[in-house]
């Protein structure tokens, strides 16, 4: 990766490279949207889950800090989902 990202670096100027950039950023995406995709059935167990991914999502769409999202869900977990 090392290799590539120096080449990339190199080479960001010609057109062949902004194009490969270009075609990433959506196959990143899908590749990110299979991942949440398949950590579903055995992420969410149940309806408090459900509710603790829908809250996460809605904490993440109002730009709140990720860990700030994960300490809360610790929280809440030990508090609440015995």
């Amino acid at each position: 990766m090392s290799v590539l990202a120096a080449w990339v670096l190199r080479y960001r100027t010609h057109p062949a490279v902004g194009g490969a950039m270009n075609a990433l950023q959506p196959v990143i995406i899908g590749l990110l949207a299979w991942t949440v995709i398949s950590l579903i059935p055995g992420g969410v167990k149940s309806w408090q889950g459900g509710i603790l991914a829908g809250a996460a999502l809605a904490a993440m769409a109002l730009k709140v800090h990720p860990a700030i999202v994960i300490v809360a869900a610790i929280g809440i977990g030990a508090a609440w989902m015995r």
